[in-house]
């Protein structure tokens, strides 16, 4: 668990955008953007993150890979966005 005491308040509104994002029901290219900008600025700050905002980052990863794997877009003009979403997802994997 983590010390909310410990967390940069930015960190954590990202983090609360993501689980507001899971929330939300189908796949839309407005969806995947948001979820595109969020991993960006995650992936960003991965070197400056404390222990206890590294304990985040494990649940966003995990939060991230629920969404990309729950919004499973029908239309092909998702498709791109989704898979720019992935790419940043296993960049931030590494």
């Amino acid at each position: 668990m983590f010390n909310p005491d410990n967390i940069n308040d930015d960190i954590f509104n990202l983090y609360l955008r993501l689980i507001s994002l899971l929330k939300r029901k189908g796949a839309t290219k407005e969806k995947y953007s948001e979820l595109t900008d969020i991993l960006l600025l995650f992936y960003q700050e991965k070197d400056n993150l404390n222990v206890d905002e590294l304990k985040i980052l494990k649940n966003v990863l995990i939060i991230a890979e629920g969404i990309l794997y729950k919004a499973h877009p029908k239309q092909k003009k998702y498709v791109t966005a989704r898979e720019n979403c992935f790419a940043i997802y296993s960049l931030l994997k590494k």
